[in-house]
């Protein structure tokens, strides 16, 4: 896996002064920003390993990705361009952790790459590629939370809105299959028959604020942060 040891964690995250019998008393501990810290060395580093071999196993199996998809998004797995846009993503993830920066999802693609990331970590707890490093994350500072990935679910992403797809209520194949309007090309109808009924009073083909729809998942939500993952280390 690309360039993991390469990058140094502990400096492109640095932690608080680490509570100590001497300094729980003094300046500069402040105990409040210690236990706040969310994004770890060592977190951020696991969730770079993880977003890489994501990327990767959406590219090189899309069928597999099938459940861990919304039923409306499903139909996309037959479209490549739709699948690379989705892989990139994780990439896009990956390119902000190793600049220092927080995920900071800046689509709806990204913030559902960001739970399927965080996700994926809770419950396998285990990943060959994690282990392949397993010896120099151990070496990086530790810290409590080092392994809250619901935090990270919680914090990293501004709202929760793409996980109610995955509540949709007509969930069969004919319906799904009226999203994709021809398997050769890359044209799909705005809006699947089986799209979640919580939102169905509120979009419509010309209205998706949220750009919940799988065909505005790779919209920019902030034009400003489009090429951000791009880059050094952020300067601190």
């Amino acid at each position: 896996m690309e360039d993991v040891v390469k990058h140094d964690w502990a400096k492109l995250f640095p932690l608080p002064p680490k509570k100590t019998a001497t300094n729980v008393q003094q300046s500069p501990f402040d105990e409040d920003e210690w236990d706040s810290v969310w994004l770890t060395p060592k977190m951020a580093c696991k969730l770079f390993i993880y977003a890489i071999e994501l990327r990767d196993l959406i590219l090189d199996d899309p069928d597999a990705q099938e459940y861990d998809l919304p039923p409306c998004a499903r139909p996309f797995l037959r479209k490549r361009t739709w699948m690379e846009s989705y892989a990139e993503c994780f990439a896009r993830i990956a390119a902000r952790l190793s600049r220092g920066m927080e995920p900071s999802p800046n689509c709806t693609g990204e913030e559902m790459a960001v739970h399927r990331i965080t996700s994926y970590a809770n419950d396998c707890g285990f990943s060959t590629s994690l282990e392949d490093y397993e010896t120099f994350i151990s070496k990086l500072p530790s810290h409590p939370n080092d392994d809250d990935y619901d935090a990270v679910a919680d914090l990293a992403v501004e709202d929760d809105d793409v996980l109610m797809l995955f509540h949709e209520e007509d969930d069969d194949d004919e319906d799904l299959d009226a999203f994709a309007v021809d398997d050769d090309d890359d044209h799909f109808e705005e809006k699947p028959k089986s799209f979640n009924k919580a939102f169905a009073e509120a979009l419509d083909e010309n209205d998706d604020p949220c750009n919940l729809l799988p065909t505005h998942w790779f919209e920019a939500f902030r034009l400003e942060n489009f090429k951000n993952h791009i880059g050094g280390p952020v300067q601190r």
